[in-house]
């Protein structure tokens, strides 16, 4: 409950647009079922009064509670923001390893062992990034 005179900070559930409002009304309703309070405000650019419960919109009293609850709504529209990025970056790294591994004649689960023969020649040779390897060469190819 408002009190009259108090200033309130209307935050949109639309478009989440801030609008301060001051309440003008406080009316009070005591019924069999319960009792029923609304709040008349005035809000700038507006000549009539609104009713506060009427409205689409959450009302704060103080604006630091206003701040930490709009930044919490950032945080969540950036979360999932980034979320989604995320998963279009894996399923896009996945595809493109998909289709490496589809181009590949021989993948790791399709590497056989090949039987050498005595007669093979061995050399070894030296990669690039310094790493040496030993390389079976078949007779006819010497």
């Amino acid at each position: 409950m408002f009190d009259v005179g108090e200033i309130l900070y209307l935050l949109s559930n639309k478009n989440h647009k801030i609008v301060p409002a001051i309440v003008q009304a406080v009316t009070t309703v005591k019924k069999i079922g319960g009792t029923e309070i609304s709040h008349e405000i005035s809000v700038p650019g507006f000549k009539e009064k609104l009713v506060l419960e009427k409205l689409d919109v959450k009302s704060f009293k103080d604006i630091y509670d206003l701040r930490k609850h709009v930044l919490a709504l950032l945080e969540e529209k950036l979360d999932e923001e980034i979320k989604g990025v995320v998963a279009l970056a894996q399923n896009d790294r996945q595809a493109a390893q998909r289709e490496l591994a589809s181009d590949l004649p021989v993948t790791e689960s399709r590497l056989e062992r090949v039987q050498h023969s005595p007669q093979d020649t061995i050399q070894e040779i030296e990669l690039e990034d310094g790493v040496k390897a030993r390389v079976h060469l078949p007779k006819g190819l010497m």
